[in-house]
């Protein structure tokens, strides 16, 4: 439901459009080729993989799925410096579109420092995906500490390994092989 103090601008390129300064999207009320009228309510609004939400546009001849922030850009805000064209979202929350106080023109300079701030935020301070391994590592540690350790007497332990299901034989890694060869204790 539109709000009372939301602003509404068309689509550039889309007549039959309109995006609002909070993020939202409508379709304005038309006739089709065919005589029916169509439009005149909020589009439906869908995550892409990313997060980021999008809407499909249609004008008869051509159909575009497109995220709403570039959208809201578009219609709302002044021309992008030279150099600065992607869209940031100051909050780090792709599904905020929000004109001004969330949405801003960047390069990918300020997306990566917007990218490692996000990291310190969660408390990954290196390359995400390296911390996250050293963090997942050690809530696992921290997982088994809280477990007591029981060893029962398993073939393994044993210097063998299980080759199907009852059966075993030894194992030949030579480190086993010294414990479980001639003259073994």
């Amino acid at each position: 439901m539109p709000r009372p103090d939301e602003r509404w601008q068309p689509v550039p390129g889309w007549g039959a459009y309109e995006v609002s300064d909070r993020g939202a999207a409508r379709s304005l009320p038309r006739i089709l080729a065919n005589g029916r009228p169509h439009g005149g309510q909020l589009l439906r609004q869908r995550p892409d993989r990313k997060g980021y939400l999008t809407v499909t546009l249609s004008d008869g001849r051509r159909r575009r799925t497109v995220r709403v922030h570039i959208l809201v850009m578009a219609a709302f805000a002044p021309p992008p410096p030279a150099g600065k064209t992607q869209v940031r979202h100051l909050n780090d929350n792709p599904a905020d579109n929000r004109w001004p106080q969330n949405l801003a023109w960047g390069d990918q300079g300020d997306q990566e420092a917007d990218k490692a701030r996000q990291r310190r935020r969660r408390g990954l301070n290196g390359k995400g995906k390296k911390d996250r391994k050293i963090l997942k590592q050690a809530v696992a540690s921290r997982a088994l500490e809280a477990v007591p350790q029981v060893s029962p007497a398993k073939p393994s332990d044993q210097g063998f390994r299980r080759v199907s299901a009852g059966s075993h034989r030894p194992c030949n890694r030579p480190r086993h092989r010294a414990a479980t060869g001639p003259g073994a204790p």
